[in-house]
């Protein structure tokens, strides 16, 4: 049951604010880590962008390892 809960929250999809939020970062930090390239870029749905959490925290993992 615990497996599933945790796919349903990695597997969501967030907008930028949601992202930062989720990161813990200010906006700006947020979007100038996807344009230096640390995080990634996000999908586009239409005119919306979205990130699915676990990309967001492969790469904030990846961060702290190369640190």
């Amino acid at each position: 049951m615990q497996k599933q809960a945790e796919n349903n929250t990695t597997s969501r999809w967030v907008n930028a604010k949601n992202g930062a939020e989720h990161l813990d970062l200010p906006l700006s930090s947020y979007y100038q880590l996807i344009q230096i390239g640390k995080l990634p870029s996000p999908v586009k749905l239409g005119n919306r962008s979205r990130w699915r959490i676990a990309d967001l925290d492969s790469a904030m993992l990846a961060m702290v390892e190369a640190a």
